[in-house]
């Protein structure tokens, strides 16, 4: 809840003249065919409640009205 929920905030706050970057250093997972981020406090075994679904993680960012967005994984 932590990670996205930054995320969140600070899409929601960007406005049309910015120009962002998103930086995420973390893993991530396959788990049924679906690609997720996965935090300090995630855990495999329970994947719908701790980790973030890597689709939900770029809707917000489409969604973000900053006019050039780069995203940074490592």
């Amino acid at each position: 809840n932590v990670v996205m929920g930054a995320y969140e905030q600070f899409f929601a706050t960007s406005r049309p003249q910015d120009r962002i970057v998103v930086y995420f250093g973390g893993h991530a997972l396959m788990k049924d065919d679906v690609a997720y981020l996965a935090p300090l406090e995630g855990d495999p075994d329970d994947a719908e409640a701790t980790l973030i679904p890597l689709s939900a993680f770029y809707d917000k960012l489409k969604a973000c009205k900053a006019t050039q967005k780069v995203v940074v994984w490592d």
